[in-house]
């Protein structure tokens, strides 16, 4: 059991770090070593000449704090949105009695999750993509704990 445990952190750190080694190997290696039909993994001469001149161009402060803040309004954004509809989630009572009996007082707050599933999926997700199928296949289920 822990074999496979760590035999899967391995191949999921590797997986992880595969492409940032990619984008370093590209970034230090000359052109001609990079455009070949068959590039080798290890770069076998280093050259800074790339990142020279983007350290000389002065704009790279800009562009991180552009990137920066769209990663944080990302972020942000998510966490409005999976916060409360994680909250009502936890709170739902899942009630398997006849229809017309009456219910627990938990049974609103699933509602808030359904309301942010509308709204995901009505206005956030693009239609035809996954992530718009599956906030659609969400939304119907959860309508039916409502």
């Amino acid at each position: 059991m822990k074999v496979g445990r760590g035999l899967f952190l391995i191949v999921l750190i590797l997986g992880a770090a595969g492409p940032l080694y990619l984008l370093l190997k590209v970034s230090v290696s000359p052109s001609a070593e990079v455009m070949t039909p068959h590039p080798v993994l290890l770069p076998h001469a280093v050259t800074w000449r790339f990142w020279e001149r983007v350290l000389a161009s002065g704009q790279i402060t800009a562009l991180l704090w552009k990137s920066l803040g769209v990663a944080s309004g990302g972020a942000l954004l998510a966490l409005a949105f999976a916060g409360p509809a994680a909250y009502s989630l936890a709170h739902t009572h899942l009630d398997h009695s006849a229809p017309g009996a009456p219910r627990p007082g938990g049974v609103r707050t699933p509602r808030l999750a359904v309301i942010l599933g509308r709204i995901y999926a009505g206005h956030l997700s693009h239609p035809g993509s996954q992530d718009h199928a599956a906030a659609s296949l969400l939304l119907s289920l959860s309508g039916k704990l409502v």
